[in-house]
């Protein structure tokens, strides 16, 4: 039951991180800020979750505040980071990938 209890959870977890996802592209920064906190509260090992939720930051325009999110990774994964940044840009959202890789100077690897 264990395994099904964490199932659960971290469908819950990618249901309100979707819907996080749909609050940014309809640029409510706030909706999607509170679905992200709800998922990454189910879900606090999901570092995608953090991920897009720096993203989402950044592509409201709140890049101070996207950047702390990340803290020591940013440097530590950096190419990582840029390889993530340019299929976001190819796949899923173009403006946001732009944006956050801006802010954090990386170049495609």
């Amino acid at each position: 039951m264990d395994e099904l209890d964490r199932l659960v959870r971290l469908h819950a977890a990618y249901d309100h991180m979707n819907a996080g996802d749909r609050g940014d592209d309809q640029k409510d920064a706030d909706a999607a800020m509170r679905e992200y906190a709800s998922a990454h509260q189910l879900a606090p090992d999901k570092s995608e979750i953090l991920f897009w939720t720096a993203v989402s930051l950044a592509n409201a325009g709140k890049i101070d505040q996207a950047l702390p999110i990340l803290g020591a990774r940013v440097h530590r994964h950096r190419g990582r980071l840029a390889r993530d940044a340019a299929k976001a840009a190819k796949i899923r959202r173009p403006a946001s990938a732009c944006t956050f890789g801006a802010a954090l100077e990386l170049r495609p690897a």
